[in-house]
C-alpha cells in the first residue's frame, strides 16, 4: 500500500512528539513492506507556493513553502491556505496514494480532507493535540484559564487574536467558517484516531458527537533504550530525593509549579531537582533561575532520549498545565524505573496508574503535598516503583498492525469522487476570494499603519523637542526671574551709593568753604610767611664722600 502521511512539520528538520511518532510509524511500516511518502508544512517563505522534495531515511519529504506576510502561517486565521490546497491536489494526483493518514492540518490548509475525499483517497485522521477544537491551539483563553466550551463565534469572539481593525461581525464569521470546515473535515473522513481516553472525552465535549466514532489507539514505544538496573539502597531516603523533569521547558509543561512547590517543603534542602530540557523562552528561562534560588537545582539544557537511560533520579515530576493527550514522557520515566506525580489534566494521570501520584492542575500546594507525602513515607517509592507497567506503550511493531487494520477498512469506505471535489472547489473559489480581498485589505492597512507609526514617530520627536522646549523656557524665566532680583538689588545699591555720593560732595564743599575762609586769616598769612622763609635758610645736604674722602 502507497501510504501519505501528513503533519504540520517533520523530522529531521523539526523535532517533535508527533514528528517523533511520524518519523517511527513511517518507518515501521516501510519494514513491513509499504511504500511510504511524507507531505510537511514549514514556516519557510517562497514567493509562489511550492513544494521542497528530497528523500530522508529512504522516505520521500515534501514540505510545503508559501506566503509568509501577514500573520504566522499557523495563525487561526491562515487555517486555509488556497495556494496550499492547489498543490496538494496536484500532489495527489502525482503521487497517488492508496490512502492518506493526516496527523495535522496547521502549516498547510484546512481542507485536506476534502481535497482527499475530491480524489476517492480514504483518510485516517490521528488528533494530537487540541488546535482542531480551539483558534488559540491549547484551549487557554487570554486570563490562562483553561477552556472546555466547544469554539463557537460567542464562545471564543473576545479570545482569539485579531487585528486592531477587524470587527466583531468579521471575527465572528471566520470563526464560524473555521469551525463548520473542520467539523466537515471530520465527517469526511474514514476513521478517526486519538491516543488516550481523555483525549477522546475532550475532544467529545468540544467538538461534538462526530468523536463518539474516534478509535483510542495508544502510540507505539518510541523508547528503545533498556531499562537500567537500579540498586534501592543507593537511592532516597540514604539521600535527598532526586527529582527530574525533561521535556520543553514551555510555561504552560508547569517546570515553575515543581520549583515553588519545592519551596514550599518543611525541609526545602531534602530533595534535589534536575531539569532537563532546552528551547526555553529567555523570560521563562531567566523566570526559572530565579526561582532556583536558595534551592537545589540543576539546570541541564537540551538532550537526547538515550542520555535518559542513565539518570541518577528516584522520581520523575511532570506538572503540565496543558491537557496532554498522550505524553511520551511517561513511557521514558517508566522503561528508567520511576514512578511518577503528574497532574490530573490530560493522558498522563489517566496512564499514571498506581505507578504516579496525581494533583490538581496547577496547585502550587497540591504538588508540595504530593512530594512530602514521599518524603514522609519513603517506602511509597518502592510501591509505586513495583506498580510500573512493564510496556506502558504497546510495541511499534503492534501498534502498526493496529493501524494497519484501521487502513483496510479505511480503504473498504465507499468514497464517490466528483461531488466532494466540486463542494470543495466551490469552497477552495469562495474563500480564495475572499482571502484575495482581505489580503489586499490587510496590505493597504499595513501601508496605513506604517504611516501611522511614522507620524507617531514624528510626534513623539515633536513631544520630545516640546518637553526640551519647555524646560529651557522654564530655565529662562528662572534665570530671568534671578536677573530681575539682582537688577533690583543693583538699583537699591545704585540709589544707596548716590545718597552717599551727594554726602560727600557736600561734605567736601563744606571743607573748601571752610579752607576758604582759614586762608582768609592773619595767623594762616603769618605761618604760610615762615613756612616760605624756613624753606630759604633750610641747610643743604652735602654728598657722601666714602671712606676714602
Amino acid at each position: 500500500m502507497r501510504i501519505l502521511q501528513i503533519a504540520h512539520r517533520a523530522l529531521p528538520h523539526e523535532v517533535g512528539g508527533t514528528e517523533a511518532y511520524m518519523a517511527a510509524v513511517g518507518k515501521a511500516l516501510t519494514a513491513r513492506g509499504h511504500e511510504c511518502l511524507v507531505l510537511a508544512g514549514t514556516d519557510e517563505g517562497a514567493p509562489e507556493p511550492r513544494l521542497l522534495t528530497n528523500r530522508c531515511d529512504g522516505v520521500w519529504l515534501s514540505r510545503y513553502a508559501g506566503d509568509l506576510s501577514g500573520w504566522h502561517r499557523g495563525h487561526w486565521t491562515r487555517s486555509f491556505d488556497p495556494g496550499a490546497a492547489r498543490l496538494f491536489r496536484e500532489f495527489l494526483a502525482f503521487a497517488r496514494p492508496d490512502l492518506v493518514h493526516l496527523h495535522h492540518w496547521m502549516r498547510l490548509t484546512d481542507n485536506l480532507v476534502a481535497v482527499c475525499a475530491g480524489e476517492g483517497i480514504p483518510v485516517v485522521v490521528s488528533i494530537h493535540d487540541l488546535w482542531i477544537s480551539c483558534p488559540r491551539g491549547m484551549r487557554f483563553t487570554r486570563d490562562g484559564a483553561f477552556c472546555t466550551e466547544p469554539s463557537s463565534p460567542a464562545a471564543c469572539l473576545n479570545c482569539v487574536e485579531r487585528t486592531p481593525w477587524q470587527d466583531d461581525a468579521e471575527i465572528a464569521s471566520a470563526i464560524d467558517i473555521r469551525v463548520r470546515t473542520l467539523a466537515r473535515e471530520l465527517e469526511l473522513a474514514a476513521c478517526l484516531v486519538v491516543p488516550s481516553e481523555a483525549q477522546k472525552q475532550l475532544l467529545c465535549r468540544t467538538m461534538g458527537a462526530v468523536f463518539d466514532r474516534a478509535r483510542v489507539l495508544p502510540h507505539g514505544s518510541l523508547v528503545e533504550w533498556p531499562s537500567p538496573t537500579r540498586d534501592p539502597t543507593a537511592g532516597f531516603p540514604n539521600r535527598p530525593l532526586q527529582i527530574g523533569y525533561w521535556g520543553n521547558l514551555w510555561p504552560l509543561k508547569g517546570v515553575h509549579l515543581l520549583l515553588e512547590a519545592a519551596r514550599r517543603l518543611a525541609e526545602p534542602d531534602r530533595v534535589a531537582i534536575h531539569l532537563y530540557g532546552g528551547d526555553a523562552p529567555p523570560w521563562y528561562l531567566e523566570e526559572l533561575q530565579a526561582a532556583a534560588t536558595g534551592l537545589q537545582v540543576r539546570f541541564y539544557g537540551r538532550y537526547v532520549p538515550s542520555d535518559l537511560a542513565g539518570l541518577d533520579l528516584d522520581l520523575a515530576v511532570f506538572p503540565s498545565l496543558a491537557h496532554e493527550s498522550f505524553g511520551l514522557v511517561l513511557d521514558e520515566a517508566f522503561r528508567a524505573g520511576l514512578p511518577v506525580i503528574v497532574s490530573d489534566r490530560g493522558a498522563l494521570a489517566e496512564r499514571a496508574g498506581s505507578a504516579g501520584l496525581i494533583f490538581s492542575a496547577g496547585d502550587t500546594a497540591g504538588l508540595a503535598a504530593r512530594i512530602q507525602e514521599i518524603l514522609d513515607r519513603p517506602e511509597l517509592l518502592g510501591v509505586m516503583r513495583s506498580a510500573i507497567p512493564v510496556s506502558p506503550s504497546p510495541a511499534m511493531e503492534v501498534h502498526v498492525e493496529a493501524l494497519e487494520r484501521l487502513y483496510q477498512e479505511a480503504t473498504m469506505v465507499s468514497r464517490t469522487p466528483g461531488s466532494a471535489e466540486t463542494h470543495a472547489a466551490v469552497d477552495d473559489k469562495r474563500l480564495e476570494q475572499a482571502l484575495r480581498g482581505l489580503a489586499v485589505r490587510d496590505a493597504e492597512l499595513d501601508r496605513l499603519q506604517e504611516r501611522v507609526s511614522g507620524a507617531e514617530t514624528e510626534a513623539a520627536r515633536l513631544r520630545e523637542m516640546l518637553t526640551r522646549a519647555e524646560t529651557e523656557t522654564t530655565e529662562l524665566r528662572e534665570q530671568t526671574a534671578r536677573l530681575r532680583e539682582l537688577l533690583t538689588q543693583a538699583e537699591t545699591e545704585t540709589v544707596r551709593l548716590r545718597k552717599l555720593l551727594t554726602q560727600a560732595e557736600t561734605e567736601a564743599a563744606r571743607i573748601r568753604q571752610e579752607w576758604a575762609t582759614v586762608q582768609q586769616t592773619r595767623t594762616y598769612r603769618v605761618v604760610a610767611g615762615l613756612r616760605l622763609l624756613l624753606g630759604v635758610f633750610r641747610p643743604v645736604k652735602q654728598p657722601d664722600r666714602g671712606d676714602g674722602g
